[in-house]
């Protein structure tokens, strides 16, 4: 095992203990779409011997890729009908959104019709602050993602164990362990609003780390610990 492998084992490992996130006499579903955070989370679960049924919901666009692709043997492939769903012009500009609750849909049907109420999914440091920022641009609040969510009247849990880990550790070990991933070309990605907030934050970390060493990422996730209601104009509902 390497220094690196170590290290994210135990970052996951201080995330499950410090949200509770994990109990390990439970099986648990983790959404596995092939991207290097699912695949990088699909390795470090199993080296801590959690007991996972990795789903991958296919969508319906033409991808060669697909077939070329070796997902982990155990994982359980999900057709899906997305893409038509995308289609439709009601939807405007919102693509991933719509993508993303579809899929949800979809593995929640599928955990429910096995009795497994508990779902894992790869969403890292970035992510979390990424959604903080698209909440605040887009939707007019500030919220992001939570390490662990409930669903539906407590139905359903929603885990994340990555929460505190950064997306270049993951890299790097996805690098390290030469674990090939899959890219599943989406003809929304250039509408994405998700890409615009990485590249605010990539030119604010590059223009910054010319001056001195400011980690942004890092900083604006610290700056949910450390909220100043003495200098909010309102208070929260």
């Amino acid at each position: 095992m390497t220094k690196l492998e170590k290290l994210l084992i135990k970052q996951v490992q201080k995330t499950l203990d410090k949200f509770s996130l994990i109990n390990p006499e439970k099986r648990y579903i983790l959404g596995l779409s092939g991207g290097k955070d699912s695949l990088a989370l699909y390795y470090l679960l199993k080296e801590l011997e959690i007991k996972i049924t990795p789903i991958h919901i296919k969508s319906n666009w033409d991808n060669s890729e697909f077939d070329k692709f070796n997902f982990p043997q155990d994982t359980v492939i999900i057709d899906s009908h997305i893409s038509d769903i995308l289609k439709n012009d009601n939807i405007k500009n919102n693509y991933c959104y719509v993508c993303s609750r579809e899929r949800r849909k979809l593995i929640l049907t599928y955990a429910k019709s096995i009795n497994i109420k508990d779902i894992i999914l790869a969403h890292n440091k970035n992510d979390v602050v990424e959604t903080l920022l698209l909440n605040i641009f887009f939707s007019r609040e500030i919220s992001t993602l939570m390490p662990k969510q409930l669903l539906f009247n407590n139905e359903f849990s929603i885990n994340r164990p990555l929460y505190e880990v950064d997306e270049h550790l993951i890299t790097k070990y996805i690098q390290e362990k030469n674990i090939k991933i899959f890219t599943d070309y989406c003809p929304y990605s250039k509408l994405n609003k998700r890409t615009l907030i990485k590249k605010i934050i990539s030119d604010t970390q590059n223009t910054h780390t010319q001056k001195q060493q400011i980690d942004i990422i890092d900083n604006i996730y610290s700056s949910l610990k450390m909220i100043n209601t003495s200098f909010l104009p309102y208070k929260a509902k």
